[in-house]
């Protein structure tokens, strides 16, 4: 869709209702975090143990914890208690911490872009990111293993994916998978831990080393990546596929999950605010339409190219094969 026709197709229209809705998510989270209400509900607490331990206003604190249950930062054990599970708060602490660094790189970026990730998957973020998100994911993981169903014993490559939580599903299913993950060495802390939690670790190997370098001597089933190529310009992206693809075994399937857009097409909010946030933490990231991923992997002279319908909003697994031999 030409620039023009995506302009028009907004023009004289309302702002949106979730432009209010962000900006009172975005100020309770950090109200949170500033008031000690975050610390406070690392244990289960009431509304009378939030009032007395910190001195809060009850009537704002009641309001307060009402936002965060709705917007499922805070649970309720339906008793009065409420928690904010470990996991919860350190993703938002770690997302807190990133929201100022990007509030001045967009304020600095708009006139000189700067980026203010350095190499990805480095931040130390991540170590606490990544597994959230893994953990979020786990309906996804299931419905992808499913619907590949991969031969009993499958070799597994995991290129660039994070904590393992799409990796971890195929070894869960399959005792005698081999699983081989490749990312950087603070996601890999990560990775370990949650495919020991898992109780599959024994099914794991981890490689520290650059994708892009990417140079293994085993063929794999399956070789799948997850959320990476948007990190990345057209061009690395598309050479990263073919180095993936290289990798397979015949008959293998290459799986690559992302938030795929149709090409041309104005992303819907969510995703044109992740955008937006890729401008600011890569160097040339973007979001990855449908039509170049499938460009890609027939260029890497994959076939059977088809698409994954997964139950987590935005996701979407695109699937080639590569020739039988």
């Amino acid at each position: 869709m030409p620039a023009d026709s995506r302009r028009a197709s907004t023009i004289d229209r309302p702002p949106s209702s979730r432009l209010p809705e962000a900006l009172i998510l975005s100020a309770a989270v950090e109200c949170a975090e500033a008031g000690g209400i975050l610390g406070l509900l690392a244990l289960p607490r009431t509304i009378d143990d939030l009032v007395e331990d910190g001195g809060f206003d009850r009537r704002v604190l009641v309001a307060l914890i009402d936002a965060l249950v709705a917007t499922e930062i805070v649970e309720s054990f339906g008793d009065g208690r409420f928690v904010i599970p470990a996991s919860t708060g350190d993703y938002l602490r770690a997302n807190l911490a990133m929201l100022g660094t990007m509030r001045t790189a967009l304020t600095t970026g708009v006139r000189a872009p700067a980026p203010v990730g350095g190499r990805v998957g480095a931040d130390p973020a991540s170590a606490i990111v990544v597994p959230y998100l893994g953990r979020r994911w786990a309906a996804s993981t299931e419905t992808l293993v499913a619907s590949l169903d991969p031969p009993r014993g499958a070799r597994i490559l995991g290129a660039g994916a994070g904590a393992a939580g799409w990796s971890i599903a195929f070894a869960a299913a399959d005792p005698d998978a081999c699983v081989v993950v490749v990312d950087v060495a603070p996601v890999l802390v990560a990775a370990a831990a949650a495919a020991a939690d898992a109780g599959v670790a024994h099914q794991f190997r981890f490689v520290d080393q650059d994708l892009h370098e990417l140079a293994l001597d085993t063929r794999f089933d399956i070789v799948l990546t997850a959320s990476t190529l948007h990190l990345f310009s057209s061009a690395v992206a598309g050479a990263l596929v073919l180095r993936l693809a290289r990798h397979l075994a015949a008959g293998g399937a290459l799986v690559v999950v992302d938030a795929f857009v149709p090409a041309g097409e104005v992303p819907p909010p969510p995703l044109a605010l992740y955008a937006l946030s890729l401008t600011l933490r890569t160097d040339a990231g973007g979001l990855v339409s449908f039509a170049a991923c499938a460009s890609w992997m027939r260029s890497a002279g994959l076939h059977g190219i088809r698409q994954i319908a997964l139950p987590t909003p935005q996701l979407t697994a695109m699937v080639a094969s590569s020739p039988d031999r």
